[in-house]
């Protein structure tokens, strides 16, 4: 869908882009709009808000009417164009960096940021290596002098590198969630008693014959493990710890 300009200096798309893709929607479609009427008409239909309100006035007949579509473009040129629009964007480039951004991401804005601030080409390489994360730059370092300042073979190196981060990271992720998993499966369930203190509760030999052959601890009276390796026999502030060091043990493993 064809994008409204409306004026707002908040809103997208900015007065350059839309009026540079006004130029080129008239190139391409020329033997549609073949009058400077029809042209003029075009471009007072893709305004909207302050903008309309501004050529309203010169689109219909009239004294004030306007004889071109350049002479539209100029009007609103007057009003809505930013003079500081390059200093702007050169501000923008100088503050941006990849950071955790996916490299596809920040590779989109980084063209479209060194193109808008106009900066030259033999300049890319450099200034994309010094805007890309520290993972990046630590696994391209030992490649970066034989790519001899290609930007197309810094990005291919890149965007292949960064595919290969972010699959270990999501293989890391899942193996830590499956141990996760496997811990809160295998952590052995603990009563405790309305004042926190631990169970110690005489067994009878029936009991403890009992026990024995449900699996049941001889301290806690719970399946799942024995006597001597009953966690409630840790002071209460233990838990966490034991949750922390049960997931680095299954993760050595």
């Amino acid at each position: 869908m064809e994008t409204l300009f409306t004026g707002e200096p908040e809103k997208e798309p900015s007065f350059r882009h839309w009026k540079a893709e006004m130029y080129n929607k008239l190139e391409v479609n020329a033997d549609h709009y073949k009058t400077e009427r029809a042209k003029i008409s075009y471009i007072f239909s893709r305004t909207t808000g302050t903008a309309s309100d501004t050529i309203r006035p010169n689109v219909h007949d009239g004294p004030a009417a306007f004889q071109t579509a350049e002479e539209a473009f100029t009007l609103l040129t007057s009003v809505f164009d930013d003079p500081h629009f390059i200093q702007n964007k050169r501000q923008e480039f100088r503050r941006f960096y990849q950071n955790t951004t996916p490299f596809n991401s920040f590779y989109a804005k980084f063209i479209a940021l060194a193109t808008e601030s106009e900066l030259p080409r033999d300049q890319w390489f450099e200034e994309m290596w010094t805007r890309l994360s520290g993972g990046l730059r630590y696994g391209l370092a030992p490649v970066k002098d034989s790519l001899n300042s290609s930007f197309q073979d810094l990005t291919a190196r890149a965007r292949t590198l960064d595919r290969e981060l972010q699959n270990d990271i999501k293989a890391a992720e899942k193996k830590k969630e499956r141990a996760n998993k496997l811990l809160k499966n295998t952590k052995p369930t603990v009563e405790r008693t309305t004042s926190g203190q631990e169970q110690k509760k005489s067994l009878t030999a029936e009991e403890r014959d009992s026990h024995r052959k449900e699996g049941r601890c001889f301290h806690c009276h719970q399946k799942g493990h024995m006597a001597n390796a009953c966690p409630t026999k840790a002071v209460t502030i233990a838990n966490a710890e034991l949750d922390s060091g049960s997931a680095e043990d299954l993760g050595k493993e």
